[in-house]
């Protein structure tokens, strides 16, 4: 029986790379993430609200069907 693949949106032993730019940044640590200029408008307050909505109740899910196991 061959075993399920890991799900792409939480990948486990693969190299994940960045989406944006990096560069080294000797201030403040080692790598600081480039502005994102030119990659549409910004977010409404609103929209930012449904995002971290919909991530903390994607956590709890998750939280919860370990712990059913």
């Amino acid at each position: 029986m061959q075993s399920a693949p890991a799900s792409p949106r939480f990948p486990t032993s693969e190299t994940i790379v960045p989406d944006t730019p990096v560069r080294p940044d000797t201030k403040s640590g080692p790598v600081t993430v480039m502005d994102d200029e030119g990659c549409g408008p910004p977010l409404r307050e609103d929209d930012k609200k449904d995002i971290v909505a919909r991530c903390v109740a994607e956590i709890l899910r998750i939280l919860d069907q370990r712990n059913e196991r």
